[in-house]
């Protein structure tokens, strides 16, 4: 996870706020609904325990993501000192960014866990759209800056989930 803040461009500074946000805010979010408000009712054991799978498949969407690609990082851009190549194996053969559906589902399946329709929706929300504006402008700059990931592009059809997006 090699950051590089001091060269990163205010869209990715944004991108990467509300994505921290995202994944931050529904977990207090839970609390609040689970104790408080009860917005859409408390999840039932059963649904609770769908919430730990979904949290687990997400954990493990996650790691294997970061297994088949040691450049993950905060930050956008090319790590060209560390010899930057692209990462198209593993889950990067059927997904261009599978770490971002990671953390929806895993953020999700936490809220559902905890009880609450209300966080879980909410981030599903909140997290899909800050991948696919984060996604965007990931994007543009591997297009750019990284060989290869053109071509990528037209192998690899699916950002982040099959047959949809």
């Amino acid at each position: 996870m090699r950051a590089k803040p001091a060269a990163q461009a205010p869209a990715d500074r944004l991108a990467f706020s509300l994505m921290a946000a995202a994944l931050a805010l529904p977990i207090m979010f839970a609390a609040k609904d689970v104790f408080d408000w009860q917005i859409f009712g408390i999840a039932d054991p059963k649904v609770q325990a769908m919430g730990m799978a979904v949290f687990l498949l997400g954990f493990v969407i996650t790691f294997l993501s970061m297994l088949h690609n040691e450049y993950a990082a905060p930050t956008i851009h090319i790590q060209k000192e560390a010899g930057h190549r692209l990462a198209d194996s593993g889950l990067y053969g059927m997904l261009r960014h599978p770490m971002y559906l990671g953390f929806i589902l895993f953020t999700a399946g936490t809220c559902l866990f905890l009880g609450s329709y209300a966080a879980t929706a909410f981030s599903l929300l909140a997290l899909t759209a800050s991948a696919i504006y984060r996604i965007q402008i990931e994007e543009k700059t591997l297009a750019r800056d990284l060989p290869g990931y053109s071509d990528y592009i037209s192998r690899v059809k699916w950002r982040l989930l099959p047959f949809i997006y």
